[in-house]
């Protein structure tokens, strides 16, 4: 079957699905044109759909509910960081724009803390490994860890570097780069990518909106927590960075 042929099922197919049933006949008739072959495989396809069992419509969890947030935040003190206002928040944790409370320097970072409803064993694990897989790894073209710990509460924590800037394909296009300079972004993500890989780390959600440009031209890889660590004996891992 061609892919000129194809098209024309699927065109007819989709709009067919919203056709009234009493009117379904007639509206196949008029597209197909005579064409009985093609009819039968738009039938086929509504033949499929009459299949597809209930529970594939349902959620795979039953009526999950979305974990219990986290309460206001801004001015809470979280080790020597006190935070600002939330800048972000997924199903795990929310992040929150924070800056240093001693007043020795001016310093902001991002901050990432679990949501209380997930506290759990397999959440606080997994959060942990997190941590685990960013300390493993020091490179200028990865958000680096800088810190972690955990509230009075026993929500863990850790604070990242504070990575300001636009998801790489709007950088470029903002700024009409041509394709040598666009090449030349990417060795730096290559560069970090090969450095995670070299530190066991495999990034599972590799995507323009998990790598940010800074306005001074700096490639930055986020979200390297949505990542695997390469099971190997505790005693080959490359050491923690400090």
């Amino acid at each position: 079957m061609s892919p000129e042929t194809l098209s024309q099922i699927r065109r007819i197919y989709e709009s067919a699905a919203a056709i009234p049933l009493k009117a379904l006949d007639a509206f196949l008739t008029a597209e197909c044109q005579g064409d009985q072959q093609l009819r039968a495989e738009v039938e086929r396809l509504f033949a499929a759909r009459e299949r597809v069992p209930d529970w594939l419509g349902r959620p795979l969890l039953g009526d999950a509910r979305p974990a219990a947030g986290l309460p206001p935040m801004k001015g809470h003190r979280l080790g020597g960081y006190t935070i600002i206002r939330e800048i972000g928040s997924g199903g795990m944790g929310s992040v929150y724009l924070a800056e240093r409370s001693d007043g020795a320097f001016q310093m902001q970072v991002a901050i990432k803390l679990v949501h209380p409803g997930l506290n759990g064993a397999e959440i606080l694990r997994r959060f942990q490994r997190e941590r685990e897989i960013l300390a493993s790894l020091d490179h200028p073209n990865i958000a680096r860890l800088i810190d972690g710990g955990a509230t009075e509460e026993g929500l863990p924590y850790f604070v990242m570097e504070l990575v300001e800037g636009q998801p790489i394909h709007v950088w470029c296009d903002e700024r009409k780069l041509d394709i040598s300079q666009r090449i030349e972004l990417l060795r730096s993500v290559c560069a970090a990518v090969r450095h995670a890989h070299q530190h066991l780390v495999v990034h599972r959600d590799l995507k323009p909106g998990n790598i940010l440009v800074t306005s001074g031209g700096v490639v930055k890889l986020l979200d390297v927590g949505i990542a695997k660590l390469m099971d190997k004996p505790a005693g080959d891992r490359p050491p923690r960075k400090r």
